[in-house]
C-alpha cells in the first residue's frame, strides 16, 4: 500500500468531487421557494435547462443555464456558517 500512489487516486479524487456536486446543490437551492419546492418559477425553470437537455450538455454548461452565471461558494459559506451558529 505504502509504495502505491492509489490513494491518490481513490477516495480523495472522489471527496472533493462530492464537495463540489454539495456546492452546486446548494447554489440551485437558494433558487427555489424551500416552503414550496415542486412549484413556483425555479422550479420549472430547473425542468427546463437541468432536467430536459439531460445528458446533451455538459454539467458546467447545466449549471449555467439555470443559475445564470457560474457556480459560486457563497450558498455554501451560507450553509457552513448556519451550521457552526448552531
Amino acid at each position: 500500500m505504502y509504495a502505491t500512489f492509489t490513494h491518490l487516486v481513490s477516495y480523495s479524487s472522489n471527496y472533493y468531487t462530492y464537495q463540489l456536486s454539495k456546492v452546486i446543490a446548494l447554489d440551485f437551492f437558494g433558487q427555489f421557494d424551500p416552503k414550496n419546492l415542486l412549484d413556483g418559477p425555479a422550479a420549472m425553470r430547473y425542468r427546463r435547462t437541468v432536467l430536459e437537455p439531460g445528458g446533451a450538455a455538459s454539467a458546467n454548461t447545466l449549471v449555467k443555464n439555470f443559475l445564470g452565471r457560474p457556480q459560486q461558494y457563497d450558498a455554501t459559506k451560507k450553509w457552513i456558517n448556519a451550521e457552526f451558529a448552531r
